[in-house]
């Protein structure tokens, strides 16, 4: 038997489906499709009806974008401008965190966020952003890589990023840090007032064992 090669129309017309999520009656989930202009992806988020079998989407396809349930209510997710913007029909609030997870623990929101160790960006006025993202620009042609590993499948060149637990507050939206800047989060759970987080603390070679760490919220 011969097997014909795959052809480019055939690659970009493949979908791709993460991030299931229960939600009352029917499914969350995340759609990925190829988006070969920018060599990237695009994603739309899906609500699935299983009373009924309608898929609803939540977007338009976006290249950041996903969703988050907060106090039982679905909300879309946008990165752009260094900041995460929560929808529902219009924008209703946003955060200058890159956001990967966020939950509500009574008046204050727990996020899990992307960061980099050279500094946050959410300390940053608008001109030392303008600053930074200038010099970003300006040494767009090289990358010095000055920990391990600065690359992993799937993400990239990670060199310098760090998954960070911040507490938002929900009237204020004042970001405290719960956890160091060269902390890397791997995972966490919230119980009985408690967060509860594993990571690895470094600052140049990243080892491979990790601690438990436990903060009083």
């Amino acid at each position: 038997m011969i097997m014909k090669k795959i052809s480019l129309e055939q690659f970009i017309g493949f979908r791709f489906l993460a991030d299931l999520t229960a939600y009352k009656d029917g499914l969350l989930f995340n759609e990925y499709m190829q988006d070969l202009e920018n060599n990237n992806y695009k994603v739309r988020g899906h609500y699935l009806d299983l009373k009924t079998q309608e898929d609803k989407p939540l977007s338009d396809y976006k290249e950041r974008n996903d969703f988050c349930i907060l106090d039982g209510e679905v909300y879309t997710t946008v990165y752009e401008d260094h900041r995460t913007k929560f929808f529902k029909d219009e924008e209703v609030f946003a955060l200058p965190l890159k956001v990967l997870k966020i939950e509500t623990y009574k008046d204050q929101y727990i996020v899990l966020a992307l960061t980099n160790k050279k500094g946050h960006v959410h300390e940053m006025t608008d001109e030392e952003i303008q600053a930074y993202e200038k010099k970003v620009k300006e040494d767009e042609d090289y990358i010095v890589f000055d920990e391990y590993p600065f690359f992993f499948n799937g993400d990239g060149i990670i060199n310098g990023d760090r998954k960070s637990l911040f507490m938002v507050d929900r009237n204020s939206f004042k970001i405290t840090p719960l956890t160091p800047k060269t902390m890397d989060v791997e995972s966490y759970d919230i119980r009985d007032g408690e967060l509860i987080y594993s990571g690895v603390d470094f600052t140049d070679f990243k080892g491979k064992w990790s601690k438990v760490y436990k903060v009083d919220l």
